[in-house]
């Protein structure tokens, strides 16, 4: 007679009666095999970008120019509401090394802002983060960037940089529609609640014209060809949140601004209109590969 086994100890099993993945005979291989197939992803993301530096593809940072010199330039020509004098831009998660000052990826746009709107005088740049840029160095070469661009026209603009350390998923202390331009790269992924991140975004946006240029990476769909890129998204999500400071590798993030903006690319009637939305493809930039770009600019009454 074939023996019964016995039944499962209670250390193996789940609340619903499944079997646990770790339980008392396995904990001595599952553990070492997760810690360091974990370091190892961990250490492979981590190179990707640490070999990169500031520095970015090509084909990113060509997207992150072309985004902010449009939602920068849509949202100085609408002049109704907008102080005469002062533009204000808000990039929601600048980071600590402030990557897109440094880079010079706003000087073509902030150039562009002085020869077109001779009226305005001032740009007032802030950077909201978690944790913002703390080492003079960074701090001065971001500044030297926006400030050398702002003085290449023959009608320079003063530039004012500061940065506040809070979350965007909260509320900030700046009164609603203060800014004319928001730029938000690579920073949804990793909020708690990008839902509540957007909605405040919004309230900080001028209501009669202002614009939110977005670069963020984004779930492949399921009917899009990228499916090894799309399994990849899914089952190392885990792991890159544990590693990346909570960064979502599968987020429809590009989504959630249109339906949270209320935003259309047609001429019907909405909150806010899309201007050259995009989705592509960086392959150098494994794991977060997949991105869209856009602006939405919130209608003038």
């Amino acid at each position: 007679n074939r023996s019964v086994p016995p039944p499962p100890s209670s250390s193996s099993l789940s609340q619903d009666g499944g079997p646990l993945s770790i339980n008392r005979r396995n904990l001595f291989w599952q553990v070492p095999v997760a810690s360091v197939a974990s370091y190892s992803y961990g250490k492979l993301a981590y190179n990707s970008f640490s070999v990169q530096g500031i520095k970015y593809p090509e084909a990113h940072e060509s997207r992150v120019i072309k985004t902010i010199s449009t939602a920068l330039s849509l949202a100085a020509a609408s002049t109704t509401g907008r102080d005469k004098e002062t533009f204000r831009v808000l990039e929601v998660g600048v980071g600590t090394d402030c990557r897109l000052a440094r880079r010079g990826l706003y000087s073509p746009a902030i150039r562009q802002l002085a020869l077109e709107q001779p009226d305005i005088k001032h740009l007032d740049f802030v950077g909201i983060d978690l944790e913002t840029p703390k080492k003079t160095k960074v701090i001065d070469e971001a500044k030297q960037q926006l400030v050398g661009a702002a003085g290449a026209s023959s009608s320079p603009l003063d530039v004012d940089l500061e940065f506040v350390e809070r979350s965007i998923s909260e509320k900030t202390s700046f009164m609603s529609g203060y800014f004319d331009s928001i730029i938000c790269c690579f920073t949804l992924c990793s909020v708690d609640d990008p839902v509540l991140a957007v909605e405040e975004m919004k309230r900080l946006l001028r209501p009669d014209g202002g614009t939110l240029g977005f670069i963020e990476h984004v779930a492949v769909k399921d009917d899009e060809s990228f499916r090894v890129l799309n399994w990849e998204q899914k089952k190392l999500d885990r792991a890159q949140q544990l590693v990346a400071h909570n960064c979502h590798l599968h987020r429809p993030t590009d989504q959630t601004l249109v339906q949270v903006m209320g935003a259309t690319d047609s001429t019907e009637a909405s909150a806010s209109l899309l201007e050259g939305s995009e989705r592509f493809l960086v392959d150098n930039m494994w794991p977060v590969s997949m991105q869209s770009c856009g602006v939405i600019q919130r209608r003038i009454a």
